[in-house]
């Protein structure tokens, strides 16, 4: 039976290389191409489209199977997949349904700290920010970094020692650092790949309940 997947982060990583996570069958899921030689493990716009649209956030995905692939902690949610027998069958349209679906899966204790450390066993959270702005990545102007406020915790660039990056345009992002006034924001952290001996936390995607327009 096929198994679906709802999107909620679509990642345009560099190089031309993507990343996507979401939600499937009430986990947190990442799919990626099956490790081999002749398969590298990044995926690219070719893998990630249906009839030529590229994926996007709230897209319901259909997978013919996931199936299991070397995992290596904090990458837990890692959950291989075959491009070719996958397409988009639907999406979340309905501000209520979104609302629902981020409470739902937003993270009730204080574990994202253990995944911002690199200390879990889970590299993708879904947070409510109590306060959220960006400001220009100072290496690369392509990308934005944030100042992430989580309850009494404050991260930026000199914060913790913290460098939250956005991978995104966020074109929504105008006015977002009062966007708390009028919605809640939530915000998706993950945890890149191991460099320079380290797991370096992402802002992955950000969004508003209600939408913030």
């Amino acid at each position: 039976m096929p198994e679906m997947i709802i999107l909620l982060a679509v990642t345009d990583m560099d190089n031309a290389h993507f990343c996507i996570a979401g939600v499937s069958d009430g986990q947190w899921a990442r799919p990626v191409l099956r490790p081999t030689s002749e398969l590298p493990r990044q995926l690219t716009a070719d893998d990630i489209n249906t009839d030529g649209e590229l994926w996007k956030p709230w897209d319901i995905i259909e997978v013919e199977k996931f199936f299991a692939v070397p995992r290596a902690l904090p990458h837990s949610e890692d959950l291989g997949f075959e491009p070719r027998s996958a397409r988009r069958v639907g999406y979340v349209d309905e501000p209520a349904q979104r609302a629902e679906l981020l409470a739902r899966y937003a993270c009730a204790d204080d574990s994202w700290l253990k995944l911002l450390n690199g200390e879990g066993r889970r590299s993708l959270c879904l947070v409510r920010a109590a306060q959220l702005s960006w400001f220009p990545n100072p290496y690369d102007p392509k990308k934005k970094r944030a100042t992430l406020a989580i309850g009494r915790t404050t991260f930026n660039r000199e914060g913790k020692g913290y460098s939250v990056v956005d991978h995104y345009a966020s074109d929504w992002c105008n006015g977002a650092a009062t966007m708390s006034s009028v919605s809640t924001p939530y915000v998706l952290l993950g945890l890149s790949r191991l460099y320079k001996e380290r797991f370096w936390p992402m802002v992955l995607r950000a969004f508003c309940a209600p939408d913030y327009r």
